[in-house]
């Protein structure tokens, strides 16, 4: 697969890309309903409260997806002048879905540190920390080179490809439980469309945007670095890393806190 040289117009990317980017947009919606109705939708049925924070950081994940799915239709369509005038209002979008992810986690990590379940100070460290910067950085590089379509669109893509892993790891409930399924649907699921758009690209153009494929990996590594952290070797040094992170935000470790051997 080539990386470099990779030369082609921006209207030819349109025709050919455009396609299945709007394609990903409606499926990741119709990912996100069906994943939050046991753990969102159905509670709410059942008049189960929920803190402030997550309807709100629900309102610009959605307000996200919507948004999303509606700019890859205008591409679509070749309507860039309304195209470009919504974009700004991304902007807002993405800094509220960064700002109320850092405290949901921050949330759901008290929660889990209280309750003894769940991964407590290392759900804040991954999701509450990592995926925000990751977010965030991804949608700000992208709107710096929002006149730079090819990278502005992949950039997006990905940050997109990062926010709805939380989707997919819930359509486990639709499963029987098996050791790992977290972490097929979490992280398998959740990455795959990044290869499957290397594939959709190289097939399309007989080479791969060395954005996307340095970006995809790096997101792919960001993820699976969240994956391997509890397994692995380091989990005591990554945990006291999550505790005084979890801490220096406002946290508080039970008293005694379990700490690995």
């Amino acid at each position: 697969m080539q990386l470099n040289h990779y030369k082609i117009s921006a209207s030819q990317e349109s025709r050919s890309l455009s396609k299945h980017y709007l394609r990903f947009a409606i499926l990741g919606i119709i990912i996100t309903l069906i994943g939050f109705i046991p753990t969102y939708f159905r509670p709410l049925t059942e008049n189960k409260e929920f803190a402030l924070i997550y309807h709100l950081h629900g309102l610009f994940c959605a307000s996200w997806l919507i948004l999303f799915l509606v700019q890859t239709a205008l591409i679509n369509r070749n309507n860039h002048k309304l195209h470009m005038k919504l974009g700004f209002l991304g902007i807002f979008i993405a800094v509220g879905v960064v700002i109320t992810l850092h405290r949901v986690e921050f949330v759901t990590a008290t929660r889990e540190l209280q309750s003894g379940v769940g991964l407590g100070t290392q759900t804040f460290l991954g999701s509450g920390l990592l995926d925000p910067l990751a977010i965030g950085s991804l949608i700000t590089v992208a709107m710096v080179l929002r006149k730079k379509p090819e990278i502005h669109k992949r950039l997006t893509l990905l940050a997109t490809i990062i926010l709805l892993w939380v989707s997919w790891v819930r359509l486990r409930y639709y499963f029987p439980p098996f050791p790992g399924n977290f972490d097929v649907f979490g992280f398998g699921f959740a990455m795959l469309p990044i290869p499957i758009f290397w594939v959709i690209e190289w097939r399309a153009h007989g080479k791969i945007h060395p954005i996307m494929f340095k970006a995809g990996m790096l997101v792919i590594l960001e993820q699976g670095l969240q994956v391997l952290a509890p397994y692995a070797g380091y989990n005591h040094q990554v945990m006291k890393l999550a505790n005084h992170v979890y801490t220096s935000f406002g946290g508080e470790l039970p008293n005694p806190y379990p700490i690995l051997p």
